[in-house]
Protein backbone atom coordinates (compact mmCIF):
# COMPACT_ATOMS: atom_id res chain seq x y z
CA UNK A 1 0.00 0.00 0.00
CA UNK A 2 1.35 3.60 -0.51
CA UNK A 3 0.96 6.58 1.53
CA UNK A 4 2.78 9.48 -0.25
CA UNK A 5 3.32 12.49 2.16
CA UNK A 6 3.50 15.54 -0.94
CA UNK A 7 0.91 17.78 -0.21
CA UNK A 8 0.76 20.33 -3.02
CA UNK A 9 -1.96 22.41 -5.09
CA UNK A 10 -2.47 19.52 -8.13
CA UNK A 11 -6.09 19.21 -8.78
CA UNK A 12 -7.82 17.36 -11.51
CA UNK A 13 -11.04 19.10 -13.28
CA UNK A 14 -14.06 16.11 -13.65
CA UNK A 15 -16.86 16.19 -15.37
CA UNK A 16 -19.04 18.38 -13.35
CA UNK A 17 -21.73 18.38 -15.75
CA UNK A 18 -22.36 14.64 -15.11
CA UNK A 19 -22.82 15.41 -11.44
CA UNK A 20 -24.94 17.35 -9.12
CA UNK A 21 -24.36 18.01 -5.37
CA UNK A 22 -28.53 18.12 -4.83
CA UNK A 23 -28.21 13.87 -5.78
CA UNK A 24 -26.55 11.25 -3.82
CA UNK A 25 -24.09 8.57 -5.27
CA UNK A 26 -23.09 5.14 -5.38
CA UNK A 27 -19.37 4.96 -5.84
CA UNK A 28 -17.11 1.82 -7.20
CA UNK A 29 -14.26 1.94 -5.40
CA UNK A 30 -11.30 -1.46 -6.06
CA UNK A 31 -8.71 0.35 -3.72
CA UNK A 32 -6.53 1.29 -6.98
CA UNK A 33 -5.08 4.19 -7.84
CA UNK A 34 -7.89 5.72 -10.10
CA UNK A 35 -10.63 4.94 -7.69
CA UNK A 36 -9.11 6.38 -4.52
CA UNK A 37 -8.32 9.18 -6.42
CA UNK A 38 -12.00 9.96 -7.47
CA UNK A 39 -12.73 8.80 -4.16
CA UNK A 40 -10.65 11.60 -2.30
CA UNK A 41 -11.67 14.52 -4.67
CA UNK A 42 -15.60 13.33 -4.18
CA UNK A 43 -15.08 13.76 -0.48
CA UNK A 44 -13.02 16.74 -0.27
CA UNK A 45 -15.23 18.37 -2.57
CA UNK A 46 -18.49 16.84 -0.34
CA UNK A 47 -20.51 14.86 -2.61
CA UNK A 48 -23.17 12.71 -1.55
CA UNK A 49 -21.33 9.06 -1.77
CA UNK A 50 -21.68 5.68 -0.33
CA UNK A 51 -18.60 3.67 -1.67
CA UNK A 52 -19.09 0.13 -2.53
CA UNK A 53 -16.18 -2.35 -2.72
CA UNK A 54 -16.14 -5.46 -4.15
CA UNK A 55 -13.40 -8.49 -3.24
CA UNK A 56 -13.35 -11.03 -5.93
CA UNK A 57 -10.59 -13.04 -3.77
CA UNK A 58 -8.14 -13.60 -6.80
CA UNK A 59 -5.27 -12.03 -5.59
CA UNK A 60 -4.71 -13.85 -2.22
CA UNK A 61 -3.62 -11.18 0.23
CA UNK A 62 -3.47 -8.35 -2.15
CA UNK A 63 -7.12 -8.40 -2.49
CA UNK A 64 -7.34 -8.41 1.01
CA UNK A 65 -5.33 -5.43 1.20
CA UNK A 66 -7.45 -3.51 -1.46
CA UNK A 67 -10.54 -4.35 0.67
CA UNK A 68 -8.50 -2.95 3.51
CA UNK A 69 -7.44 0.53 2.36
CA UNK A 70 -10.46 1.50 1.45
CA UNK A 71 -12.03 0.23 4.59
CA UNK A 72 -9.54 2.47 6.16
CA UNK A 73 -10.43 5.81 4.12
CA UNK A 74 -13.72 5.73 4.69
CA UNK A 75 -12.97 4.88 8.57
CA UNK A 76 -11.30 7.64 8.64
CA UNK A 77 -13.52 10.02 6.83
CA UNK A 78 -16.91 8.72 7.76
CA UNK A 79 -18.01 7.73 4.41
CA UNK A 80 -21.00 4.64 4.20
CA UNK A 81 -19.25 1.49 3.05
CA UNK A 82 -20.53 -1.73 1.93
CA UNK A 83 -18.41 -4.56 1.23
CA UNK A 84 -18.75 -7.72 -0.40
CA UNK A 85 -16.77 -10.83 -1.26
CA UNK A 86 -17.59 -12.53 -4.03
CA UNK A 87 -16.56 -16.15 -5.14
CA UNK A 88 -15.65 -15.85 -8.72
CA UNK A 89 -13.80 -18.64 -9.60
CA UNK A 90 -17.39 -20.59 -8.46
CA UNK A 91 -19.29 -18.37 -10.77
CA UNK A 92 -16.92 -18.56 -13.43
CA UNK A 93 -17.80 -22.20 -13.76
CA UNK A 94 -21.35 -21.87 -13.25
CA UNK A 95 -21.69 -19.10 -16.18
CA UNK A 96 -18.67 -20.61 -18.27
CA UNK A 97 -17.19 -17.14 -18.43
CA UNK A 98 -13.70 -15.62 -18.19
CA UNK A 99 -12.42 -14.19 -15.54
CA UNK A 100 -13.37 -10.51 -16.27
CA UNK A 101 -16.29 -11.38 -17.40
CA UNK A 102 -17.61 -12.70 -14.34
CA UNK A 103 -15.89 -10.32 -12.15
CA UNK A 104 -17.74 -7.57 -14.06
CA UNK A 105 -21.03 -9.44 -14.02
CA UNK A 106 -20.62 -9.69 -10.53
CA UNK A 107 -19.77 -6.38 -9.12
CA UNK A 108 -22.09 -4.56 -11.84
CA UNK A 109 -25.12 -6.53 -10.51
CA UNK A 110 -24.54 -6.03 -7.12
CA UNK A 111 -24.07 -2.39 -7.89
CA UNK A 112 -27.27 -1.81 -9.36
CA UNK A 113 -28.93 -3.60 -5.61
CA UNK A 114 -27.34 -1.21 -3.81
CA UNK A 115 -28.46 1.52 -5.96
CA UNK A 116 -32.29 0.21 -5.78
CA UNK A 117 -32.01 -1.04 -2.54
CA UNK A 118 -30.87 2.99 -0.95
CA UNK A 119 -32.57 5.16 -4.34
CA UNK A 120 -29.36 6.27 -5.00
CA UNK A 121 -29.60 8.33 -8.14
CA UNK A 122 -26.55 6.65 -10.27
CA UNK A 123 -23.16 4.86 -10.52
CA UNK A 124 -19.97 6.55 -10.37
CA UNK A 125 -16.59 4.73 -11.93
CA UNK A 126 -13.51 6.28 -12.22
CA UNK A 127 -12.47 5.35 -16.11
CA UNK A 128 -10.29 8.13 -17.22
CA UNK A 129 -8.86 8.95 -21.01
CA UNK A 130 -6.14 5.96 -21.02
CA UNK A 131 -9.10 3.84 -20.21
CA UNK A 132 -10.84 5.13 -23.26
CA UNK A 133 -8.07 5.33 -25.92
CA UNK A 134 -7.82 1.57 -24.92
CA UNK A 135 -11.30 0.55 -25.28
CA UNK A 136 -11.18 2.02 -28.54
CA UNK A 137 -8.39 -0.03 -29.96
CA UNK A 138 -10.09 -3.00 -28.45
CA UNK A 139 -13.17 -1.87 -30.33
CA UNK A 140 -11.70 -0.91 -33.60
CA UNK A 141 -9.84 -4.15 -33.47
CA UNK A 142 -13.23 -6.18 -32.98
CA UNK A 143 -14.66 -4.29 -35.41
CA UNK A 144 -17.86 -3.24 -33.47
CA UNK A 145 -18.82 -0.18 -35.93
CA UNK A 146 -19.36 3.30 -34.78
CA UNK A 147 -20.64 2.80 -31.33
CA UNK A 148 -17.80 1.13 -30.40
CA UNK A 149 -15.26 3.69 -31.42
CA UNK A 150 -17.06 6.10 -28.92
CA UNK A 151 -15.00 4.26 -26.33
CA UNK A 152 -16.65 3.45 -22.58
CA UNK A 153 -20.44 4.04 -22.14
CA UNK A 154 -21.35 6.47 -20.67
CA UNK A 155 -25.05 6.54 -20.51
CA UNK A 156 -25.92 4.44 -17.69
CA UNK A 157 -22.61 5.04 -15.37
CA UNK A 158 -21.19 8.51 -14.58
CA UNK A 159 -17.56 8.62 -15.21
CA UNK A 160 -16.25 12.16 -14.63
CA UNK A 161 -12.74 11.15 -14.99
CA UNK A 162 -13.06 10.35 -18.78
CA UNK A 163 -11.21 13.83 -20.15
CA UNK A 164 -8.34 13.05 -16.72
CA UNK A 165 -5.32 11.50 -17.81
CA UNK A 166 -3.34 8.52 -15.65
CA UNK A 167 0.15 10.77 -14.99
CA UNK A 168 -2.78 13.45 -14.21
CA UNK A 169 -4.57 11.02 -11.33
CA UNK A 170 -0.70 10.05 -10.27
CA UNK A 171 0.12 13.37 -9.83
CA UNK A 172 -2.67 14.45 -7.47
CA UNK A 173 -2.20 10.82 -5.45
CA UNK A 174 1.39 11.76 -5.14
CA UNK A 175 0.52 15.50 -3.71
CA UNK A 176 -2.96 14.97 -1.99
CA UNK A 177 -1.25 11.83 0.13
CA UNK A 178 -3.78 9.52 -1.48
CA UNK A 179 -3.26 6.21 -0.16
CA UNK A 180 -3.85 3.39 -2.72
CA UNK A 181 -2.58 -0.42 -3.54
CA UNK A 182 -0.92 -1.45 -6.86
CA UNK A 183 -2.46 -4.08 -8.95
CA UNK A 184 0.55 -6.44 -10.23
CA UNK A 185 -1.71 -7.80 -12.66
CA UNK A 186 -1.75 -4.69 -14.40
CA UNK A 187 1.76 -5.14 -15.77
CA UNK A 188 0.36 -8.87 -17.32
CA UNK A 189 0.42 -8.63 -20.69
CA UNK A 190 -2.28 -12.26 -20.24
CA UNK A 191 -4.84 -9.25 -21.37
CA UNK A 192 -5.37 -7.20 -24.29
CA UNK A 193 -5.90 -4.09 -22.34
CA UNK A 194 -2.65 -4.31 -20.95
CA UNK A 195 -0.93 -5.15 -24.11
CA UNK A 196 -2.56 -2.34 -25.93
CA UNK A 197 -1.90 0.02 -22.99
CA UNK A 198 2.00 -1.40 -22.09
CA UNK A 199 2.65 -2.05 -26.10
CA UNK A 200 0.49 -0.42 -28.67
CA UNK A 201 0.10 3.07 -27.15
CA UNK A 202 3.59 3.96 -26.01
CA UNK A 203 4.77 2.75 -29.52
CA UNK A 204 2.08 5.64 -31.00
CA UNK A 205 3.19 8.09 -28.39
CA UNK A 206 6.94 7.73 -29.90
CA UNK A 207 5.63 8.88 -33.25
CA UNK A 208 3.47 11.30 -31.79
CA UNK A 209 4.24 12.75 -28.24
CA UNK A 210 0.13 14.06 -28.04
CA UNK A 211 -1.58 11.01 -29.45
CA UNK A 212 -3.09 9.63 -26.86
CA UNK A 213 -5.10 12.94 -26.33
CA UNK A 214 -5.85 13.34 -30.37
CA UNK A 215 -7.15 9.83 -29.89
CA UNK A 216 -9.10 11.05 -26.88
CA UNK A 217 -10.69 14.20 -28.93
CA UNK A 218 -11.23 11.96 -31.44
CA UNK A 219 -13.74 9.82 -29.54
CA UNK A 220 -15.75 12.93 -28.25
CA UNK A 221 -16.06 13.81 -31.59
CA UNK A 222 -17.28 10.07 -32.69
CA UNK A 223 -19.77 10.44 -29.60
CA UNK A 224 -21.37 13.65 -31.60
CA UNK A 225 -21.36 11.85 -34.71
CA UNK A 226 -23.05 8.81 -33.58
CA UNK A 227 -25.66 11.04 -32.17
CA UNK A 228 -26.45 12.31 -35.33
CA UNK A 229 -25.91 8.54 -36.89
CA UNK A 230 -28.34 7.04 -34.22
CA UNK A 231 -31.08 9.75 -35.04
CA UNK A 232 -31.22 9.02 -38.81
CA UNK A 233 -30.97 5.54 -38.44
CA UNK A 234 -33.47 5.81 -35.94
CA UNK A 235 -35.49 7.51 -39.18
CA UNK A 236 -34.62 4.96 -41.84
CA UNK A 237 -35.82 1.95 -39.18
CA UNK A 238 -39.09 3.91 -39.05
CA UNK A 239 -39.53 3.16 -42.66
CA UNK A 240 -38.48 -0.16 -43.69
CA UNK A 241 -39.22 -1.81 -40.30
CA UNK A 242 -42.34 -3.00 -38.94
CA UNK A 243 -43.30 -5.07 -35.31
CA UNK A 244 -46.34 -6.84 -35.18
CA UNK A 245 -46.86 -8.76 -32.11
CA UNK A 246 -43.91 -10.72 -31.58
CA UNK A 247 -42.50 -9.97 -35.28
CA UNK A 248 -40.24 -7.47 -36.99
CA UNK A 249 -40.69 -7.46 -40.31
CA UNK A 250 -37.86 -5.54 -42.73
CA UNK A 251 -38.72 -4.15 -46.21
CA UNK A 252 -36.24 -6.09 -48.47
CA UNK A 253 -37.54 -4.90 -51.89
CA UNK A 254 -36.79 -1.01 -50.40
CA UNK A 255 -33.03 -2.16 -48.26
CA UNK A 256 -31.73 -3.09 -51.20
CA UNK A 257 -32.09 -0.54 -53.30
CA UNK A 258 -29.96 1.70 -50.82
CA UNK A 259 -26.06 1.98 -51.02
CA UNK A 260 -25.95 1.83 -47.29
CA UNK A 261 -28.18 -1.65 -47.24
CA UNK A 262 -25.57 -3.21 -45.30
CA UNK A 263 -25.05 -0.82 -42.64
CA UNK A 264 -28.79 -0.17 -42.05
CA UNK A 265 -30.00 -3.85 -42.33
CA UNK A 266 -26.97 -4.47 -39.46
CA UNK A 267 -29.00 -1.54 -37.10
CA UNK A 268 -31.69 -3.57 -37.44
CA UNK A 269 -30.76 -6.88 -36.57
CA UNK A 270 -27.70 -6.20 -34.22
CA UNK A 271 -30.18 -6.23 -31.20
CA UNK A 272 -31.39 -9.39 -31.90
CA UNK A 273 -27.71 -10.76 -31.64
CA UNK A 274 -26.48 -10.79 -35.61
CA UNK A 275 -23.22 -9.82 -36.69
CA UNK A 276 -22.07 -7.95 -39.82
CA UNK A 277 -20.18 -10.82 -41.25
CA UNK A 278 -24.04 -12.61 -40.77
CA UNK A 279 -26.01 -8.99 -42.45
CA UNK A 280 -23.43 -9.91 -45.91
CA UNK A 281 -24.75 -13.64 -45.83
CA UNK A 282 -28.13 -12.41 -45.56
CA UNK A 283 -28.09 -9.60 -48.07
CA UNK A 284 -26.80 -12.51 -50.65
CA UNK A 285 -29.05 -14.66 -50.43
CA UNK A 286 -31.96 -14.86 -52.46
CA UNK A 287 -33.21 -18.02 -51.16
CA UNK A 288 -36.84 -17.97 -50.32
CA UNK A 289 -37.56 -19.47 -46.93
CA UNK A 290 -33.65 -19.24 -45.79
CA UNK A 291 -33.28 -19.35 -42.11
CA UNK A 292 -30.14 -17.37 -40.19
CA UNK A 293 -29.40 -18.28 -36.69
CA UNK A 294 -28.58 -16.21 -33.72
CA UNK A 295 -27.25 -17.12 -30.42
CA UNK A 296 -31.22 -15.83 -29.65
CA UNK A 297 -33.06 -15.00 -32.62
CA UNK A 298 -33.69 -16.58 -36.11
CA UNK A 299 -34.01 -14.79 -39.18
CA UNK A 300 -36.38 -15.86 -42.26
CA UNK A 301 -35.83 -14.52 -45.95
CA UNK A 302 -39.26 -14.35 -47.15
CA UNK A 303 -39.99 -12.71 -50.82
CA UNK A 304 -40.91 -9.17 -49.91
CA UNK A 305 -39.59 -9.41 -46.43
CA UNK A 306 -37.22 -10.46 -43.78
CA UNK A 307 -38.68 -11.76 -40.79
CA UNK A 308 -37.39 -11.78 -37.23
CA UNK A 309 -38.76 -13.71 -34.23
CA UNK A 310 -37.30 -15.24 -31.13
CA UNK A 311 -35.87 -18.35 -31.36
CA UNK A 312 -38.66 -20.75 -29.89
CA UNK A 313 -37.47 -23.33 -27.29
CA UNK A 314 -37.99 -26.87 -28.46
CA UNK A 315 -40.51 -27.64 -25.93
CA UNK A 316 -42.43 -30.64 -27.27
CA UNK A 317 -42.69 -32.66 -24.13
CA UNK A 318 -44.16 -29.71 -22.92
CA UNK A 319 -48.12 -29.74 -22.17
CA UNK A 320 -50.63 -29.05 -20.05
CA UNK A 321 -53.40 -31.10 -18.10
CA UNK A 322 -57.58 -30.22 -18.51
CA UNK A 323 -59.35 -32.29 -16.19
CA UNK A 324 -63.04 -32.64 -16.40
CA UNK A 325 -63.33 -30.52 -13.03
CA UNK A 326 -61.01 -27.74 -14.64
CA UNK A 327 -62.27 -24.32 -15.37
CA UNK A 328 -59.54 -22.05 -16.41
CA UNK A 329 -55.72 -22.98 -17.93
CA UNK A 330 -53.23 -20.74 -17.80
CA UNK A 331 -50.90 -21.92 -20.57
CA UNK A 332 -47.56 -19.87 -22.54
CA UNK A 333 -48.91 -17.06 -23.34
CA UNK A 334 -52.43 -17.54 -23.15
CA UNK A 335 -55.50 -19.43 -21.32
CA UNK A 336 -57.90 -22.04 -22.00
CA UNK A 337 -61.45 -21.77 -20.62
CA UNK A 338 -62.94 -24.99 -20.11
CA UNK A 339 -67.20 -25.77 -19.50
CA UNK A 340 -69.84 -28.39 -20.27
CA UNK A 341 -73.33 -28.11 -20.16
CA UNK A 342 -76.40 -29.13 -21.62
CA UNK A 343 -76.25 -28.57 -25.63
CA UNK A 344 -78.84 -25.79 -26.49
CA UNK A 345 -78.45 -25.88 -30.08
CA UNK A 346 -76.51 -23.14 -30.48
CA UNK A 347 -73.66 -23.18 -32.65
CA UNK A 348 -70.48 -20.89 -31.93
CA UNK A 349 -68.67 -19.54 -34.88
CA UNK A 350 -65.46 -18.13 -33.88
CA UNK A 351 -62.00 -19.95 -34.55
CA UNK A 352 -60.92 -18.94 -30.84
CA UNK A 353 -63.63 -21.09 -29.57
CA UNK A 354 -63.69 -25.15 -29.70
CA UNK A 355 -67.05 -26.49 -29.37
CA UNK A 356 -66.87 -30.26 -28.82
CA UNK A 357 -69.16 -33.29 -28.08
CA UNK A 358 -68.46 -33.84 -24.86
CA UNK A 359 -69.21 -37.88 -25.18
CA UNK A 360 -66.96 -38.31 -27.28
CA UNK A 361 -63.95 -36.54 -25.24
CA UNK A 362 -61.46 -38.88 -22.87
CA UNK A 363 -60.24 -36.70 -19.68
CA UNK A 364 -57.28 -35.52 -19.14
CA UNK A 365 -57.33 -33.39 -22.28
CA UNK A 366 -53.90 -32.68 -23.04
CA UNK A 367 -52.55 -29.44 -24.28
CA UNK A 368 -49.18 -29.26 -26.31
CA UNK A 369 -47.28 -27.88 -29.08
CA UNK A 370 -48.16 -29.35 -32.77
CA UNK A 371 -45.28 -31.05 -33.88
CA UNK A 372 -44.12 -32.65 -37.91
CA UNK A 373 -46.22 -35.62 -38.27
CA UNK A 374 -49.26 -34.50 -36.38
CA UNK A 375 -52.69 -35.23 -38.28
CA UNK A 376 -56.46 -34.48 -37.91
CA UNK A 377 -59.46 -34.63 -39.63
CA UNK A 378 -60.31 -31.03 -40.03
CA UNK A 379 -64.41 -30.10 -39.93
CA UNK A 380 -66.00 -30.27 -42.98
CA UNK A 381 -63.26 -32.31 -44.71
CA UNK A 382 -64.14 -36.08 -43.06
CA UNK A 383 -60.63 -37.26 -44.14
CA UNK A 384 -57.34 -37.12 -42.79
CA UNK A 385 -54.81 -34.33 -43.23
CA UNK A 386 -51.62 -33.26 -41.50
CA UNK A 387 -51.84 -30.40 -38.90
CA UNK A 388 -48.76 -28.55 -41.57
CA UNK A 389 -50.85 -28.28 -44.30
CA UNK A 390 -53.66 -26.53 -42.76
CA UNK A 391 -50.72 -24.12 -40.87
CA UNK A 392 -49.23 -23.68 -44.27
CA UNK A 393 -52.52 -23.02 -46.60
CA UNK A 394 -53.05 -20.35 -43.98
CA UNK A 395 -49.91 -18.69 -45.10
CA UNK A 396 -48.58 -18.49 -41.59
CA UNK A 397 -45.03 -17.39 -40.87
CA UNK A 398 -42.68 -20.07 -39.85
CA UNK A 399 -42.88 -18.61 -35.89
CA UNK A 400 -46.89 -19.00 -36.19
CA UNK A 401 -46.27 -22.53 -37.07
CA UNK A 402 -44.07 -23.49 -34.60
CA UNK A 403 -45.80 -21.42 -32.18
CA UNK A 404 -49.14 -23.59 -32.36
CA UNK A 405 -50.38 -25.65 -30.00
CA UNK A 406 -53.11 -28.55 -29.78
CA UNK A 407 -55.34 -30.26 -27.38
CA UNK A 408 -55.83 -33.93 -27.72
CA UNK A 409 -58.11 -36.70 -26.21
CA UNK A 410 -56.80 -39.93 -25.89
CA UNK A 411 -53.67 -39.05 -28.53
CA UNK A 412 -55.94 -38.28 -30.86
CA UNK A 413 -55.84 -34.28 -31.87
CA UNK A 414 -59.34 -32.60 -30.97
CA UNK A 415 -58.56 -29.23 -31.74
CA UNK A 416 -55.68 -26.98 -33.57
CA UNK A 417 -56.00 -24.04 -30.88
CA UNK A 418 -57.72 -20.95 -32.72
CA UNK A 419 -57.44 -22.64 -36.04
CA UNK A 420 -59.78 -25.77 -36.56
CA UNK A 421 -61.20 -28.59 -34.34
CA UNK A 422 -61.28 -32.28 -35.34
CA UNK A 423 -64.18 -33.68 -37.36
CA UNK A 424 -65.11 -36.69 -35.57
CA UNK A 425 -65.36 -34.20 -32.31
CA UNK A 426 -68.03 -31.74 -33.59
CA UNK A 427 -71.45 -31.47 -32.41
CA UNK A 428 -73.43 -33.77 -34.04
CA UNK A 429 -77.88 -34.38 -33.76
CA UNK A 430 -77.66 -36.56 -30.84
CA UNK A 431 -74.89 -34.80 -29.18
CA UNK A 432 -76.77 -33.82 -25.38
CA UNK A 433 -73.90 -32.03 -23.66
CA UNK A 434 -71.29 -29.88 -25.47
CA UNK A 435 -68.09 -29.17 -23.89
CA UNK A 436 -66.60 -25.37 -24.96
CA UNK A 437 -62.71 -24.27 -24.91
CA UNK A 438 -61.76 -20.93 -24.87
CA UNK A 439 -58.57 -19.51 -26.15
CA UNK A 440 -57.11 -16.28 -24.65
CA UNK A 441 -54.29 -14.34 -25.60
CA UNK A 442 -52.34 -12.89 -22.15
CA UNK A 443 -51.47 -9.58 -22.58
Amino acid sequence: MKNNTKKNSTTIKLLESKINKQNHYLLAVSGGLDSMVLLDILHKSEYKIIVAHANFQLRGEDSNNDEKCVELYCKNNDIPLYLKKMDTKLYMNKWKMGVQETARKLRYEWFYELQKKYKLHQIITAHHQDDNVETFFINLMRGSGIKGLTGIDSTKIVRPLLLVTKSEILAYANENNVPYCEDKSNAETVYLRNKIRLHIVPELEKINATASSKIASTVERLNEINILYEERIAQLKKKICTTLKHQTFINKILLKKLDYAPTLLYECIKSFGFNFDQVNQILQTDETRKIFYSSTSQLVIDKKVYILNALIENNNTKYYEIEEATSRIAAEGFDIIHSTKEFNSTIINDPSHAQLDFAMLSYPLIIRKYKQGDYFYPLGLNKKKKVHDILKNKKLTLYEKENTWIVCSNEHIVWVINHRIDHRFRIKNNTTQSTTLKFIINK
